[in-house]
């Protein structure tokens, strides 16, 4: 049995990741400070950047490529709109 583990922000491209966003945003627009409100906001701009490209379809060719018995999701986000199209696929 072949478990493979992937890394969900691995297909989010080589942009600011999630937590560098969090982070300069909070500075820029929160006085530093990474409320909630800075964390959700965040949240929501990485969720539209990485709905701007084919991650799902990233995905999918990945869990073809590496013929997995069992995939493991890290750093998925279940209620962004890339991950709800991935599970419509």
């Amino acid at each position: 049995m072949k478990i493979v583990s992937l890394n969900i922000n691995s297909f989010g491209g080589d942009g600011e990741s999630f937590g560098k966003m969090k982070e300069t945003l909070s500075i820029k627009d929160y006085g530093g400070n990474q409320t909630k409100e800075c964390y959700e906001d965040a949240l929501s701009r990485w969720d539209w950047k990485i709905s701007c490209s084919s991650i799902d379809k990233s995905i999918l060719r990945k869990i073809d490529e590496v013929d997995a018995d069992i995939v493991l999701f890290q750093e998925y986000y279940i209620n962004s709109d890339v991950a709800k199209q991935f599970q419509k696929k």
